[in-house]
């Protein structure tokens, strides 16, 4: 989404603060929202990140409007196998919308992982040596 940065949180972090959450119950939760991001990185970030975990060069695909809708135009509007239709189409809305600056407001971290779990959140590089194997394995 050209150079804006976004929040990403590990999978992992996720389901613990669910289950933290759950566990609790709304006496303590409801009515709360919780941001979890643990790394605020755009698309070139990422590619560094996971560059540097995997020791070998992974580019950045740097989406534009322009470009997913060149994508679009060549016939790559549908979702991969394993992606929900509805769910890809809306990656695209937010991709739009990230793009055009209305997403901004969550372009945040936060500690709410560190709160909840009393533990660091798990951030992408150390996400990426983590899997780095089965990382390798998709790109073969």
């Amino acid at each position: 989404m050209g150079d804006k940065q976004v929040g990403w949180i590990a999978g992992d972090d996720i389901a613990a603060v669910v289950a933290r959450v759950l566990a609790e119950g709304p006496e303590t939760h409801a009515g709360k929202e919780y941001y979890l991001s643990a790394d605020l990185l755009n698309g070139a970030e990422v590619a560094e990140v996971l560059s540097a975990a995997l020791g070998r060069e992974i580019p950045a695909l740097v989406l534009t409007p322009d470009n997913l809708q060149r994508m679009i135009d060549a016939g790559l509007n549908t979702a991969p196998a394993n992606m929900d239709a509805a769910y890809a189409a809306s990656t695209l809305i937010w991709a739009r919308q990230t793009y055009e600056g209305r997403m901004d407001y969550s372009a945040v971290t936060t500690s709410t992982v560190q709160g909840l779990l009393g533990r660091e959140p798990i951030h992408l590089a150390s996400w990426a040596t983590a899997h780095r194997q089965e990382l390798l394995d998709q790109l073969a």
